[in-house]
Order: C-alpha cells, then structure tokens, then sequence
C-alpha cells in the first residue's frame, strides 16, 4: 500500500503527481482486479 504521509517536521512534502496517480491506479487494480480500465478519461453516455 503506498504511503500518503506529506507531512514532515520541517514542512509539507509536495509529490510528484504522475507518481501519486500510478500509486492509486495500481491500488484500485489491486481491489477490484486488474481488468480494471483506469483510465483518466471517463466513459462517454451516447
């Protein structure tokens, strides 16, 4: 599981974005199978 603690005692820690996203991606995946589309793009209703 991938940690989310930013927070440290000389200041707040910004993370590389693409990183994070990839992190959660991969964390969905792992729940719900890795059939899973996670794409950033939303599905269309025609």
């Amino acid at each position: 599981m991938a940690d989310y603690e930013y927070i440290e005692p000389t200041g707040v820690i910004l993370p590389d974005t693409s990183g994070l996203l990839t992190d959660v991606q991969s964390e969905y995946q792992a729940v719900f199978g890795a059939d899973l589309v996670v794409t950033p793009i939303p599905p269309r209703a025609f």
